[in-house]
């Protein structure tokens, strides 16, 4: 049951709150009972967008079996990415966005726009500024 949270987790793309989920009792079970699998969704909290891509490959049996794309692993980990930014700054430039998010700056506008039709964030996009 708890691998199945996990999973749903992250395929799911308006959760996400992962703490709340590691501090589950039957999810901390997994660090024994599926220690891959603990390990890869802790990445998603305990690394950056950068780092991230780079470690995704350790968990390529667990992403194969769950049936979890490297996109929506990355699409993911952005999403919880941008979450964590300040709210005291409400205006990030695309270059900004891009470094945080490690995507491409031709692509952040399009990655905005997912973004605020799956309600991961409330925003606004100003192209020219």
């Amino acid at each position: 049951m708890a691998r199945r949270c996990l999973v749903l987790a992250i395929k799911a793309k308006s959760v996400i709150n992962f703490e709340e989920l590691l501090a589950l009792k039957a999810v901390k079970t997994l660090t024994t009972k599926d220690k891959e699998l603990h390990e890869f969704f802790s990445l998603f909290i305990t690394t950056d967008a950068s780092n991230f891509k780079g470690q995704m490959q350790k968990y390529a049996k667990t992403m194969a079996s769950e049936h979890i794309t490297q996109e929506e692993a990355i699409t993911k980990k952005s999403y919880l990415q941008i979450c964590t930014l300040s709210t005291q700054t409400s205006n990030f430039k695309y270059s900004e966005l891009s470094q945080l998010l490690n995507i491409d700056e031709g692509d952040i506008e399009e990655w905005a726009i997912e973004a605020i039709h799956n309600k991961i964030m409330d925003a606004k996009i100003d192209q020219l500024h």
